[in-house]
């Protein structure tokens, strides 16, 4: 696999890992999608900021 990927794939979940820890003991609020799967605040922020990192890149 490309190193290069793999750094940002690192850095990436670097990041996302700041954002979830944040919210580790947190009362946070679910939604639930329409899929009928749940997600958090934490979910959506750690998407995006995984998303930004790879497409920054």
């Amino acid at each position: 696999m490309d190193s290069k990927f793999l750094q940002v794939a690192k850095s990436a979940a670097q990041e996302a890992e700041i954002i979830i820890l944040k919210y580790h003991h947190a009362d946070i609020d679910v939604c639930i999608k329409t899929d009928n799967s749940p997600i958090s605040k934490a979910d959506r922020e750690s998407e995006k900021v995984i998303i930004d990192t790879f497409n920054s890149k």
